[in-house]
């Protein structure tokens, strides 16, 4: 048989008086959009002005605006709502994030 500290039988009994269970919580599961509402237009608007848009200039756009975020949140963005695209006549560059016009 095995023996269990008291730290860790301190540690059970604390979390069944919170939870009513000593039952593991829930690992995972849905995580909700970072950019959304206004972020999410004021991003879609900075890509459709066109020029130079990078990843990393978005991502400190929206940090200036209270949003932090890093390169691959925006990279994921950028896909998700179809704004990715390598142009034809250009060759593609080893620069370019998966074939991404916007530049990271």
């Amino acid at each position: 048989m095995r023996r269990l500290s008291p730290s860790c039988v301190i540690k059970w009994m604390a979390r069944y008086c919170k939870a009513g269970s000593v039952k593991p919580g829930k690992i995972g599961g849905h995580v909700p959009l970072k950019i959304r509402g206004a972020h999410r237009e004021w991003v879609l608007q900075q890509i459709e002005a066109g020029g130079d848009v990078t990843l990393q200039g978005l991502a400190d756009g929206l940090a200036e605006r209270g949003l932090k975020v890093d390169c691959r949140t925006m990279w994921n963005f950028v896909h998700r709502e179809g704004k990715c695209s390598t142009p034809d006549h250009l060759p593609r560059r080893s620069s370019w994030v998966g074939g991404c016009s916007v530049i990271c």
